[in-house]
């Protein structure tokens, strides 16, 4: 397509890189999105928005936009076509390139956290988890984690994404290039180095060749080499589960290690994709329903209960500095934002880890009609986790947290007079009506009677008003 860069100086594989062309892409789209904002020709300015979406592979065009453009509105309709090209062409796409696409989404996101266009972030961490979720089947367990490993990606950098690493900015210094003289040191270098390598090589199975009958008698008749079998099948399972614990790089990301507004963004990217693995809020993938619902099952059953307890460290680890604080903190947003991911998880539909095949009940979906006068029925939905959940949710002392902090929070902002409508406020109290509706197999008796009258005893205990 004329204007915009296909293969050659596209997206995921290998491929020369016209600048040029990739600066003139850029310039038409920022374009495109400046004359809809001052409706000068709107038609032909979301046509030439619409070409970029449909046209083949336009990855590094999009990326060069997202890493360069100064049009914020720009930036989002270049996330939005990687998304739809990515979608599209998903099946046409190497396993590298897949990667590679979630990668770049997930290390922009976290290394433009401080961004003032929160919009484009959101929409870039809502493309991360799309992407992630259509290729959630295919990918192994090492590397699911290793994407939410990648959610720390403070400390990575964009040249380690292979076939996407982000085009030069064209503002970029001659003086800031290698001259010739240094590329050919360091080619002379390599070489040297390789020689060396393929020396030492030789060496070593030479070595190995003298000393193999021995090493075999020993392996035969030794104790010693089945202890060294041993070690090295306890080393098989230490290092396995060093790999699953990969995944704390993004509990490191939500604690807020590296910052408030990169905790913050992490905080909402789990927030999309919990988004999206539920089936009234996915996305669209011109998939089966069979898809979704496998994808739905797998994060329920290994990585729901994780982000709930993520999202809840993040509350406790900024509350402190909320309460100690004068004045309105950024601490804030990531509170409000825990407490809304936590409200999204207690929504969800479980349907897993119940003793009972009974799923849970939402009063006005379709075929729940508890009554057959509309009038009488209440607004509620009973949430049914199972006992997986009863050590998260109800033997830690949660709920008791909670209301602590939505007393010591009412106290500290009705102070300041807008405590009723504020969000924070808003998100605790939604959390903790959900709390009510606790209900199934949580419970050690398994009875079906909602939780509601053990939180209203604690707010009686703690003296507490919700409003």
């Amino acid at each position: 397509m004329q204007g915009f860069p296909e293969r050659g100086g596209s997206g995921p594989g290998p491929g020369p890189i016209d600048l040029a062309q990739l600066q003139a892409t850029m310039h038409t789209i920022e374009l495109a999105c400046t004359s809809i904002q001052m409706h000068i020709n709107p038609a032909a300015a979301e046509a030439t928005i619409l070409s970029l979406c449909q046209s083949p592979q336009p990855y590094q065009a999009c990326q060069f936009i997202l890493e360069n453009s100064q049009v914020p509105n720009a930036r989002f309709q270049a996330a939005a076509a990687i998304r739809d090209a990515a979608i599209r062409e998903w099946g046409f796409l190497t396993a590298d390139d897949r990667r590679s696409l979630i990668s770049f989404c997930l290390c922009f996101v976290m290394q433009h956290a401080s961004s003032p266009e929160g919009y484009v972030l959101g929409k870039v961490s809502s493309v991360a988890a799309q992407l992630m979720k259509r290729g959630w089947l295919d990918f192994t367990t090492v590397e699911k984690e290793a994407f939410f490993n990648q959610t720390d990606s403070t400390l990575i950098q964009h040249s380690n994404l292979h076939s996407l690493q982000p085009v030069t900015p064209s503002d970029r210094s001659r003086a800031d290039l290698p001259k010739f003289s240094e590329i050919a040191s360091t080619r002379v270098f390599t070489c040297l180095n390789t020689t060396f390598a393929v020396f030492l090589l030789a060496i070593g199975l030479t070595i190995l060749w003298l000393v193999a009958p021995l090493l075999g008698y020993w392996c035969c008749h030794s104790q010693a080499f089945a202890h060294f079998l041993a070690f090295i099948r306890r080393l098989t399972h230490v290092s396995f589960h060093i790999v699953i614990q990969s995944l704390q790089g993004v509990n490191q990301a939500v604690l807020g290690i590296h910052g408030v507004d990169v905790q913050y963004t992490g905080v909402n990217f789990l927030e999309s994709l919990v988004s999206e693995f539920s089936p009234s809020t996915s996305s669209a993938m011109c998939l089966p329903r069979e898809f979704h619902e496998q994808c739905r099952q797998s994060l329920e059953i290994d990585y729901l209960k994780m982000f709930y307890c993520w999202a809840r460290d993040a509350a406790i680890s900024v509350t402190n500095r909320i309460m100690e604080s004068k004045s309105e903190v950024p601490e804030v947003k990531v509170c409000n934002a825990a407490l809304r991911l936590m409200l999204q998880i207690l929504n969800w539909d479980f349907r897993l880890n119940n003793n009972s095949t009974k799923a849970s009940i939402n009063v006005f979906s379709s075929g729940a009609r508890l009554d057959t006068d509309s009038s009488k029925r209440s607004e509620c939905t009973l949430v049914r986790p199972g006992p997986a959940w009863r050590d998260v949710l109800i033997s830690s002392g949660h709920i008791g947290w909670l209301l602590n902090l939505y007393a010591a929070l009412r106290q500290k902002f009705s102070r300041e007079g807008y405590w009723l409508d504020c969000p924070i406020a808003v998100s605790a109290r939604k959390l903790i009506v959900q709390f009510c509706s606790l209900t199934g197999t949580i419970f050690l008796s398994g009875t079906s009677v909602p939780a509601y009258p053990h939180v209203l005893f604690l707010v009686r205990t703690k003296s507490l008003k919700l409003i």
